[in-house]
């Protein structure tokens, strides 16, 4: 693998900056981090590398609730995209809800691998990391 690429969609800034610098702190070399605020951006993010070509994420940290487009609406999005990805993301939907509504719609859909609770603890991080590299 060249570059394990890692998307945040997040539209909490200190739980970004936190996540990155847990990722950070796992000495990975050649992580890349992209970050988008909602949805949206990261719809757009994708399908600008369908038609321009470039790397994709090779993990996602997805945010049930941001503004424009939630969680989701992301995945109903994405998976309209999947058949013209060349490369499909371990998704892992992150939220501090504990609503079981949220936990069972994650569950339902198959393309996200787990969903998490936050806070992260470095541990989770460091173990979803080392499956995926």
């Amino acid at each position: 693998m060249s570059k394990l690429l890692i998307s945040i969609i997040d539209d909490d800034e200190l739980y970004k900056y936190a996540l990155r610098r847990m990722l950070r702190k796992l000495e990975i070399n050649d992580l890349g981090i992209i970050e988008f605020s909602n949805g949206v951006e990261a719809i757009d993010f994708y399908n600008k590398r369908i038609i321009e070509g470039g790397e994709l994420p090779d993990v996602i940290f997805l945010d049930i609730n941001m503004p424009l487009m939630d969680g989701f609406q992301f995945m109903i999005e994405y998976k309209g995209l999947k058949d013209k990805l060349d490369k499909i993301a371990e998704i892992y939907m992150c939220s501090s809800s504990i609503n079981p509504n949220d936990l069972q719609n994650a569950e339902e859909i198959e393309e996200i691998t787990e969903y998490i609770t936050k806070p992260f603890k470095f541990e989770k991080i460091h173990e979803i990391l080392i499956t995926v590299k």
